[in-house]
């Protein structure tokens, strides 16, 4: 038996969870003004969101916090800037007070 999928987004609330499908974001565009104002603003004003990682043993780094700059990163090929800390996602959400 599948597993409900659980939604943020309010709209998504008032659709059955069987409406919704996968499909291949690479053959997603953005094409409302609103979203790609909000990407020409990340891209004119060159600056990414913070994010915290931690250093592994393999030599990358953990997301702690930051997907938002993490996903604006990758989308424009710029490197954010980063914390990097030793704590768990949980423990820097304790320590910097974040949401849980």
């Amino acid at each position: 038996m599948e597993k409900e999928r659980k939604v943020n987004n309010e709209w998504a609330r008032k659709i059955d969870h069987e409406e919704f499908k996968e499909i291949d974001i690479n053959r997603v565009r953005l094409v409302e003004d609103v979203q790609i104002g909000n990407l020409k603003w990340y891209r004119r004003h060159k600056r990414v969101p913070v994010i915290a990682v931690r250093e592994s043993e393999d030599g990358w780094y953990d997301l702690v916090v930051g997907l938002r700059g993490y996903i604006i990163g990758k989308l424009f090929c710029t490197n954010p800037k980063a914390y990097i800390t030793t704590l768990s996602r949980e423990e820097f959400k304790e320590k910097y007070e974040l949401e849980k």
